[in-house]
């Protein structure tokens, strides 16, 4: 029979067995339960940095975006501006090109409508001119045709009185003539009678003169 020392030492080989397998089994499933937890460990940190690596991507890209909108923007606006700066000095130099093409051709355009104006003014003046002339001439041959009529009339009647003094000289001349033959008179009278008669040819002469 086996006595309490046997047993006890049984009793130790049994505890170190069990201990022996259950630190085998403790081993083994923690083993098992290390892997799994790695795994999972694994698992979700690449779960956690495939979501940290989509939210980072996500902020770079709103980063990203912002940057390249205010960087268009800037650019849009710098474009902007030179476009503007050129624009208006295009606009100014166009401006110039075509006042100096206008004032060329304004100044053209008035030396050629004077040059035309004063061509027709000329022509208009020559025409006038002439006209003028022509009824001046009609008017002076009208003046005098009715002066030369007017004057023969008045020269008719300036010869008919003429000739009605003279006639009436010539009849006092006659009278004188008979009154100094018939009567014998002083020296005096005589002298004075004769130079009434001279004085009546003188008149006669130069009536006879002006009519010739």
């Amino acid at each position: 029979m086996l006595d309490a020392k046997d047993l006890e030492a049984i009793a130790i080989l049994l505890d170190k067995k069990l201990d022996e397998k259950l630190d085998e089994k403790l081993d083994s499933k923690f083993s098992a339960f290390k892997e799994g937890l790695l795994e999972e460990t694994d698992r979700r940190l690449e779960i956690r940095i495939a979501a940290s690596e989509k939210s980072l991507l996500e902020k770079m890209n709103k980063i990203l975006e912002n940057r390249i909108a205010a960087s268009e923007k800037s650019l849009l606006e710098k474009m902007n501006k030179i476009l503007e700066t050129r624009i208006a000095a295009s606009e100014k130099s166009m401006l110039e090109k075509m006042n100096k093409i206008l004032e060329t051709r304004i100044a053209a355009s008035e030396k050629s409508l004077l040059e035309k104006m004063n061509k027709i003014l000329e022509t208009r003046i020559v025409a006038s001119e002439k006209n003028l002339l022509r009824e001046m001439n009609k008017r002076l041959e009208r003046r005098v045709t009715k002066c030369e009529s007017n004057l023969l009339t008045e020269m008719e009647r300036l010869y008919q009185r003429t000739n009605d003094r003279i006639t009436l000289a010539d009849e006092r001349v006659d009278k004188l003539d008979e009154r100094y033959k018939g009567i014998k008179i002083e020296n005096n009278n005589t002298a004075l009678i004769m130079q009434m008669i001279t004085a009546l040819q003188k008149d006669v002469e130069m009536i006879k003169a002006k009519i010739a």
